[in-house]
């Protein structure tokens, strides 16, 4: 049950849509919740990231921050068991 599973968007938000997709089908990420407004949600943080390293470049190393972010969306910010 895929809501929303398409997204229309371009780039790398269709390679996020598809990857969500795939995690979906597999039941691994929930289906509650559209594709589409995860792909949504995801941007808009990974866009207030990219504004932060455009203001000053030096103050983060991007790709790490959004490695960071990715695992933050993806795994929530809650301490699972076996981590700390």
């Amino acid at each position: 049950m895929n809501q929303g599973a398409e997204y229309r968007g371009g780039g790398s938000q269709s390679l996020i849509a598809e990857i969500i997709r795939l995690g979906q089908e597999a039941g691994e990420i929930r289906q509650d919740i559209s594709a589409k407004l995860l792909v949504k949600q995801i941007d808009i943080l990974r866009s207030v990231v990219v504004m932060d390293w455009l203001n000053d470049p030096s103050s983060l190393e991007l790709r790490k921050e959004i490695a960071k972010l990715v695992d933050l969306f993806l795994d929530g910010a809650l301490i699972k068991e076996g981590s700390q």
